[in-house]
């Protein structure tokens, strides 16, 4: 899956990543153009889309003219992608990330065990 990402104002990364990084991007508020090409990509894809975080482009439709038109809409500081992307990076951080994770897990194993 290649994956743009608008992380800087002059030169965004192309990078193939793997559907773990999606939300690592997400909990940096970065807003991605995601052209999927195997797998569960597809579905990573349409979340990406689904959220506003940015765009799912189809490998048929990963054109020059494609690429540069998203990208024309996610780098901006006044982006409406990169505002979702922001929003919902703030929403994942008052989940509290793995110490929160762990002690739901904790909780739940003291539970079965009890």
């Amino acid at each position: 899956m290649w994956t743009l990402r608008a992380r800087c104002r002059t030169s965004p990364q192309r990078s193939i990543t793997a559907a773990r990084e999606r939300p690592t991007l997400v909990c940096h508020g970065v807003p991605q153009a995601v052209v999927p090409h195997a797998a569960d990509q597809q579905r990573q894809a349409q979340g990406v889309a689904r959220t506003e975080v940015g765009f799912h482009i189809a490998p048929a439709q990963a054109t020059v003219d494609n690429l540069t038109q998203a990208l024309a809409q996610l780098l901006p500081d006044r982006s409406p992608y990169r505002a979702q992307a922001r929003q919902l990076q703030h929403e994942f951080a008052a989940l509290g990330g793995v110490p929160r994770a762990a002690a739901l897990l904790e909780a739940v194993a003291t539970d079965a065990t009890a």
